[in-house]
């Protein structure tokens, strides 16, 4: 079953002021938190696209159908595979993620800028927003919407933190009853780079 939000809900959230977000501590509560604050930019009276509040959505959509998710996991070239029914459990520990990158929440507001833009060639509406600073763990988020259904298409999100004197950066991306992909890669301090790529495959 595919998502049946419509597109222009989601531009509500993102050009008008809507409902408070919860105020649940997040590692990017930590990331934005410097002896020195950066530069705040753009429209700070908004609230920006909320992941969370995306995949609460999803699930309601889809909770009572009967899916079976092909699950890959690679480390270093190393690959293992499993078939997994889909339920609220699994569902929660492939959206989890995702759910760490939200900036859904007030306190972000003027720390992302925001461009909304057409993609003639792929037929799609895109919101775009990008980190204004660079200690921010959510880097950059996409959200592709389908021109003439409305339908989201994709999320796709990059991150960056600093853990114990090495570099991990992300690429998560869900397309709706197509695939949740997670590619980590852990670089610089002592001991080699570590390329990480989760999948949970809806069609295979």
């Amino acid at each position: 079953m595919r998502l049946r939000s419509l597109l222009p809900l989601l531009f509500c959230c993102v050009l008008f002021a809507c409902k408070e977000k919860q105020n649940s501590a997040s590692a990017e509560e930590k990331a934005t938190a410097t002896s020195q604050e950066p530069q705040k930019t753009g429209d700070t009276t908004a609230t920006y696209f909320s992941v969370i509040d995306y995949f609460n959505d999803q699930w309601k959509n889809r909770n009572a159908d009967a899916y079976t998710l092909l699950k890959i996991e690679e480390i270093n070239g190393r690959r293992d595979s499993a078939y997994l029914p889909l339920d609220s459990a699994l569902w929660a520990r492939m959206r989890a993620p995702f759910d760490a990158t939200d900036i859904g929440d007030k306190k972000f507001l003027g720390w992302y800028s925001f461009n909304m833009f057409t993609d003639e060639t792929t037929e799609t509406t895109h919101l775009h927003y990008e980190a204004v600073a660079d200690n921010l763990f959510t880097r950059k988020l996409d959200i592709a919407a389908d021109m003439v259904t409305n339908r989201v298409k994709s999320v796709y999100i990059e991150t960056r933190r600093k853990q114990d004197g090495r570099v991990v950066t992300q690429k998560l991306q869900y397309m709706p009853d197509r695939i949740f992909q997670v590619q980590s890669q852990e670089s610089g301090g002592s001991g080699a780079a570590k390329n990480t790529l989760l999948e949970y495959r809806f069609k295979y």
